[in-house]
């Protein structure tokens, strides 16, 4: 059962150098020995031919129990716009003491 919910993705940090994107992520009840399998792949744009490179996650301190804080960072972004429609594609697989008790996927695109 995947009861994680994502609470929020930002991009703290963008520039034509390097994006920063940021995913919160909720949990139904506190986990203890957390690990994080999974990365942010991309860009993909319709219509363009594209080399899809994996950026991996890094967990960063939760602010309680019941968050997970994961985030990726992506060296010289294709920033969306309606022209290239630039999109990256996040998955992350949430283990607690050796079992998986979740995995979410999802699409961000980075605007400039």
């Amino acid at each position: 059962m995947n009861d994680i919910r994502i609470e929020k993705i930002e991009t703290p940090r963008l520039s034509p150098m390097e994006a920063l994107v940021r995913v919160t992520l909720s949990l139904p009840q506190a986990a203890e020995d957390i690990q994080i399998r999974g990365n942010m792949t991309g860009p993909t744009c319709p219509g363009t031919s594209t080399i899809e490179i994996a950026y991996p996650w890094r967990m960063m301190k939760p602010p309680s129990p019941n968050q997970i804080i994961v985030e990726a960072v992506i060296p010289e972004p294709n920033l969306w716009s309606p022209e290239t429609p630039f999109t990256y594609h996040g998955r992350v697989d949430v283990w607690s003491r050796d079992k998986r008790i979740g995995t979410i996927s999802f699409s961000h695109q980075l605007n400039g």
